[in-house]
């Protein structure tokens, strides 16, 4: 809550702090969320990546070693289907975490600029202030959500990289034991 006083100018020079710190919670927001972008950008792109190496690896399952003869090979197979369950979980994390999502920002059009025409400038910081709180609340909420994407997206696909790992060392012992 504002704390009120007799004299005008320290109103307004209180609201004007509030309203300096509301507005910078509100851009750090924006900024964070641009970082979580960028990051979900830099995640599809290594997801990309995985699924090639998953595309071919799986090729060489479907070529060489359907139907599966002997342990080895059907545990290649089962490493196979690991592959292909935590690509799809890799999937729908990297996409949700690249949601398009719309941020709040401070509304400045003509209703606005009517409503605080001929206010005080304590009004008009106290109402910024309003709108910039608000906004950030929601700005956190959908950072918050991408970020929780995010992590879940970067452990799928280490999960899918060390399936890949252990398939490439199979195949390294198959060949290995001919």
């Amino acid at each position: 809550m504002i704390r009120r006083f007799d004299d005008e100018s320290n109103l307004m020079a209180d609201n004007r702090e509030l309203y300096e710190y509301a507005k910078d919670v509100h851009d750090g927001r924006i900024d964070q969320f641009k970082h979580l972008d960028e990051k979900a950008d830099r995640y599809l792109t290594v997801f990309g990546l995985v699924v090639t190496a998953a595309g071919v690896l799986i090729g060489i399952v479907f070529d060489r070693f359907l139907p599966p003869k002997g342990v080895l090979q059907y545990c290649m197979v089962a490493l196979v289907i690991l592959i292909s369950v935590s690509l799809i979980t890799s999937a729908l994390f990297v996409f949700r975490a690249m949601k398009p999502e719309r941020l709040s920002l401070a509304r400045l059009d003509d209703e606005v600029i009517r409503k605080l025409d001929g206010k005080s400038d304590a009004v008009i910081n106290q109402a910024f202030t309003d709108t910039f709180k608000e906004a950030a609340k929601r700005n956190k909420s959908i950072s918050e959500t991408k970020a929780n994407a995010l992590r879940k997206a970067y452990w799928s696909i280490v999960a899918t990289t060390t399936f890949l790992g252990l398939f490439g060392l199979l195949v390294f012992v198959q060949k290995w034991h001919g």
